[in-house]
């Protein structure tokens, strides 16, 4: 009796994993995506805390740059479907470039080049701001192609800062195909 129910359980698993709905496996996708880009987000606001306090702020910087390097390795892993190719690549971008320019800036700072190196904490910045619109944007483009909702919380085009913006979470809308909601 046991063993015809463990092969019933089995059975349903392989059929649930191996029918799932490619919008569902989209979402899954995405939703790893954003998780990796909320850490970064959260990794530049952590860092700025402290700009006020430029041995703390180095030292986070540092740690930050090498947090940046884990992700982008940890991104490239994330096998995705070709309609989150785009996000993909220009999330690792991202990373690596806000990564590059942060690093840039503390050995600037190391070598006494204090203004050199806060003019290039700037411009990484707005780099990461810039990279952070077109991120959404894709992300928005995303959502009306599969007709996902897009949840935001935060505004980018105010022109607030960006360093607290969270990224948006995409989640698979309900529909009578029995796609369920994705966190």
């Amino acid at each position: 009796m046991y063993k015809n129910m463990s092969f019933l359980f089995l059975a349903l698993v392989f059929l649930s994993v191996g029918c799932s709905n490619p919008k569902t496996k989209i979402a899954n996708e995405n939703n790893q995506l954003v998780s990796i880009h909320r850490k970064m987000v959260g990794l530049l606001t952590e860092t700025v805390k402290f700009k006020n306090d430029p041995p703390v702020f180095l030292k986070k910087a540092e740690t930050m740059t090498e947090e940046l390097k884990k992700l982008e390795k940890q991104t490239a892993k994330i096998a995705v479907s070709s309609e989150l190719k785009d996000i993909k690549n220009h999330l690792m971008e991202s990373i690596k470039k806000f990564a590059t320019g942060y690093d840039e800036a503390v050995s600037l700072y190391k070598n006494d080049n204090k203004i050199k190196a806060q003019q290039k904490f700037a411009q990484t910045e707005v780099e990461f701001h810039k990279d952070n619109k077109k991120l959404i944007s894709l992300q928005k483009s995303l959502a009306a192609k599969m007709n996902f909702k897009v949840k935001t919380t935060h505004d980018s085009s105010k022109g607030s800062d960006m360093s607290k913006a969270p990224a948006p979470e995409v989640k698979a809308k309900e529909t009578n195909d029995s796609t369920s909601v994705m966190n």
